[in-house]
């Protein structure tokens, strides 16, 4: 994920004890990346924290994670940052997002208003699905099913909506593996763009 000025990129770094969430800066002196540093342990714990997205004013960091105290496999949680610049300790976002089951891919709207995320907790048309929900007054509305051709049979992650050229993008299994995935664009109709 990238914040809106495009000046600071958050990464996932893996090694043999899973996924850690790192961060770069983009220094318009020398026009190149800094070394990406992990995020603090405020954010990365003993389990895995990934599929993460920066909101809008760069205040909100939304990540996956298995970590211990969630409603069961992956949950997606969110971590405001404080005065000091430092990221607090994260919230889950609860009943109404998290399931028993996964739920990975967080992606924030470039308004700031919705969450896009891919569940099979809910009633998918197989595999993972791409859910949203309406954010309003920091309540998360209950998520709905983007239907098809978003969704389909096969496991379909990584939503990520470019409202202003009408399109989305979806990452997509190749092959029956699962394991190796291709990415699609989406075009859709204005009045439907943010959904």
């Amino acid at each position: 994920s990238i914040s809106s000025d495009k000046k600071t990129l958050f990464l996932i770094k893996k090694d043999i004890f899973g996924d850690d969430i790192a961060v770069s800066y983009f220094d318009e002196m020398t026009n190149t990346w800094s070394k990406a540093h992990l995020l603090g342990r405020n954010i990365n714990s003993n389990q895995w924290e990934n599929f993460c997205s920066v909101s809008p004013d760069g205040n909100t960091l939304y990540f996956s994670s298995n970590r211990d105290g969630g409603f069961g496999g992956f949950d997606i949680y969110k971590s405001e940052k404080g005065i000091n610049g430092e990221w607090q300790n994260p919230i889950n976002l609860g009943p109404n997002i998290n399931t028993p089951f996964d739920e990975i891919c967080p992606v924030i709207s470039c308004d700031g208003n919705i969450l896009y995320f891919s569940s099979k907790g809910y009633n998918t048309i197989g595999g993972f699905d791409i859910f949203y929900s309406v954010i309003n007054n920091k309540i998360f509305s209950y998520p709905l099913n983007m239907g098809y051709p978003i969704n389909t049979t096969d496991d379909d992650i990584q939503y990520y909506p470019v409202a202003e050229e009408n399109t989305g993008y979806i990452s997509k299994p190749s092959d029956k593996s699962a394991k190796v995935f291709d990415i699609y664009r989406y075009k859709f109709a204005s009045a439907n763009k943010n959904k």
